[in-house]
């Protein structure tokens, strides 16, 4: 939701600009604010943690056991169906 009520301020923006004053202060708007984005994420790269693959990504899915949230939704569902039958 915010992505978009974003997109919609900033067109309202961007139009308003190119109505009011010019085509190319319109276009230098967000222009400017995806540089700004390039190069926080440039700067942020090498600060992401990089790790070898360490085998298939099926077999740990596979190996993962139920958490405790998928064993209280079971147990939920089972006492839903027990209160059903009464």
């Amino acid at each position: 939701m915010a992505t978009v009520g974003a997109a919609q301020v900033a067109s309202l923006v961007v139009v308003n600009l190119q109505t009011s004053i010019s085509w190319a202060v319109g276009y230098a708007v967000p222009l400017a604010a995806f540089a700004l984005a390039l190069a926080v994420y440039l700067a942020g790269t090498p600060l992401y943690r990089r790790a070898p693959p360490g085998g298939a990504a099926l077999t740990r899915i596979a190996r993962a056991r139920p958490g405790p949230r998928i064993a209280a939704a079971r147990r939920s569902v089972a006492n839903c169906m027990l209160a059903n039958r009464q």
